[in-house]
């Protein structure tokens, strides 16, 4: 297996940020590219867009996903933060035997996937990536059935909490979350977790 991953958090001096991911096995190969602009509209918001395709080969069946995610984050007072997203994927089922039957039961399909999604959320975490003291308390929905094959509406809630202790030499946090799925249509099952909402 091979793994590349580049990120860039101010290319070329424009302060925008950009991310590159590739993976690549003998069953599977991925690949993402990301671009977050910080001034979208030249206001303050942070806008985002990030293709993507997905290929797995498996013994009887081969699938492969691709699309594009787009979100908009903005801060508001008081540490909260809003973030509206879209998302648009296809994905393509090829069963290879005869014999076998897709659990999905979208062998030989393409269905394709419109989802719009919103965020609400507060942070006072100090430092996003490792962090050592604050609380993250968020709340999302994710909506797919905007045209489209498959229909769902997922509410995700998530929460972190750390607390430094021994003179801020140690901390201690515990993190959470919960998903709750609805989905309808009998032809396509709803998706599980999927990564709609771009950079914040």
């Amino acid at each position: 297996a091979l793994t590349l991953g580049i990120k860039e958090r101010n290319f070329l001096g424009s302060g925008r940020a950009t991310d590159f991911a590739i993976s690549t096995s003998d069953t599977r190969a991925d690949y993402r590219i990301g671009l977050t602009e910080p001034y979208l509209f030249d206001r303050n918001l942070r806008g985002s867009i990030e293709p993507f395709n997905e290929q797995v080969k498996e013994t009887t069946v081969e699938v492969e996903t691709q699309g594009l995610q787009t979100s908009a984050y903005f801060n508001a007072a008081r540490d909260y933060y809003h973030r509206f997203g879209y998302g648009f994927v296809t994905k393509n089922t090829v069963q290879k035997s005869t014999t076998a039957t897709s659990v999905t039961g979208d062998e030989g399909r393409s269905t394709t996937e419109s989802t719009i999604s919103y965020t609400l959320g507060r942070d006072t975490l100090n430092n996003r990536f490792d962090p050592s003291e604050g609380y993250l308390l968020e709340a999302s929905q994710d909506y797919a059935g905007i045209g489209g094959d498959v229909n769902y509406l997922r509410t995700n809630l998530r929460a972190a909490y750390y607390q430094p202790y021994f003179f801020n030499s140690l901390c201690w946090g515990f993190v959470a979350g919960q998903a709750l799925l609805k989905g309808w249509m009998k032809k396509y099952p709803s998706p599980g977790v999927s990564s709609l909402g771009g950079a914040r």
